[in-house]
């Protein structure tokens, strides 16, 4: 068996077997194939496309060349949940303890995030002392204990995934749906998890620019599910806004503490998700109602235990509770820009790769692995989609230690989109099983 075969079979449009596909990711860990063979194979499956099986078998290769973590000892359900990224997403800091405090295991480890804003981590490490590299000690002590946790996963899961990512970037293959399937999956299956919520986001803010696209990735991710025997949801949302009202990473942290305060009601966007993912997690280990559970998440909320629960998260991963109960001591950016409104109309939608890449600019996020954050960085959203805007309106307020040019400043007022008469806004597009 060779790889040049194994290029020539895909090129011709043929289905590649189990064999030859495990003999393919041993060899990129082994560095036995060349990045210029792996590339080509890469090119060809982004041409070709691969078939439920071949992706099963991707998937599968990718987690048994690599660590697994099974939660040894952990007797009940472990939920989980994974987004595909997009703008002010924030939901996995809130989920955590309303779910923790209903009673239910959220364990999650998470990957660093490059573009747009910070990954859930680089927020969560905008609150000092916060640590997200714990030991295996911990983490077993803190799944039976606490049952929630949100960590760096090892080096070493899915680690064959990290080069096909790499070299997906640089030969222009990035948007394959099944290596797109296979990536999310390998990583979350090389954890043990007994519900597992796929939230797809979908829009200008998301990688699945349009509803088809979002479908697609769907179908792909519950096939390889059902090979695997994992319950599986996948929801798709909108992100043709920021999510909630602010962007930005210690931003982000302050509007969890005022969700989770029992302010919720100000963000119907984060309301809606936060309780179609909490349904759809427990309805794959339990027969419920929408309506029960959403009484359940008012119940948390309005009583504090959730804010309670976020409190004891914080703490027990280091991080210094003081900045939890007072806001204010957060760092505060040195510079706060209005961006005005310099048309008149009813916002439709933002183009929001524009609005992060300018904030990414500003500090906001990474562009390399390298990069260093700057967690005051960000944007508070002043207007809603379907609102009337009038021109001067303030459109939404940029928080920075650097100032804006003209040029960022003129890019900024052109990413609200305007419509001449009010659209509905919906948050949540579809439930896929």
């Amino acid at each position: 068996m060779n790889i040049i075969n194994i290029i020539e079979k895909k090129r011709d449009k043929k289905l590649l077997n189990k064999n030859e596909i495990d003999f393919f990711i041993r060899g990129i860990l082994d560095e036995s194939i060349a990045d210029y063979q792996t590339s080509s194979l890469l090119m060809a499956t982004f041409l070709n496309g691969l078939n439920d099986e071949e992706t099963y078998y991707l998937t599968k290769a990718i987690i048994d060349n690599g660590e697994y973590v099974d939660f040894k000892g952990i007797d009940s359900a472990i939920l989980d949940k994974h987004s595909t990224g997009g703008v002010g997403d924030k939901v996995s800091l809130i989920l955590g303890p309303i779910l923790a405090s209903m009673g239910y295991k959220f364990l999650k480890m998470s990957g660093r995030s490059l573009g747009f804003t910070g990954g859930t981590l680089d927020k969560l490490e905008s609150i000092p002392g916060f640590k997200v590299n714990q030991s295996d000690e911990w983490i077993k002590k803190t799944a039976n204990d606490l049952g929630f946790f949100i960590i760096s996963q090892s080096e070493n899961i899915a680690k064959a995934d990290k080069i096909l990512y790499a070299l997906r970037d640089v030969c222009a293959s990035v948007d394959s749906i099944p290596l797109i399937a296979s990536s999310i999956l390998s990583k979350k299956f090389s954890f043990r998890n007994d519900s597992l919520v796929i939230d797809v986001k979908c829009g200008s803010g998301a990688f699945m620019g349009n509803i088809d696209k979002a479908r697609e990735l769907c179908k792909a991710m519950l096939a390889i599910s059902k090979a695997f025997q994992r319950k599986t949801t996948c929801i798709i949302s909108s992100m043709n806004k920021p999510l909630g009202k602010r962007v930005g990473n210690n931003l982000e942290i302050i509007e969890v503490i005022d969700f989770l305060k029992g302010n919720y009601k100000d963000y119907d966007d984060l309301c809606d998700e936060i309780n179609h993912i909490v349904y759809e997690l427990i309805l794959n280990i339990e027969n419920v109602e929408y309506s029960f559970v959403k009484e359940k998440i008012k119940n948390v909320l309005d009583k504090g235990y959730a804010f309670e629960m976020f409190l004891k998260f914080v703490h027990n991963q280091g991080g210094d509770i003081s900045y939890i109960e007072n806001i204010n001591k957060f760092d505060k950016a040195k510079f706060e820009t209005e961006i005005l409104a310099d048309a008149c109309g009813y916002l439709s939608s933002y183009k929001l790769k524009d609005i992060a890449k300018t904030l990414n600019e500003l500090g906001a996020g990474r562009l390399k692995k390298e990069d260093k954050i700057d967690y005051t960085v960000g944007l508070i959203n002043e207007k809603n989609i379907g609102d009337k805007i009038d021109k001067g309106d303030v459109l939404f307020t940029i928080r920075s230690n650097k100032e804006l040019c003209p040029m960022q400043i003129k890019k900024l007022k052109e990413s609200v989109v305007y419509a001449d008469s009010s659209i509905n806004d919906t948050h949540i597009l579809e439930v896929i099983k």
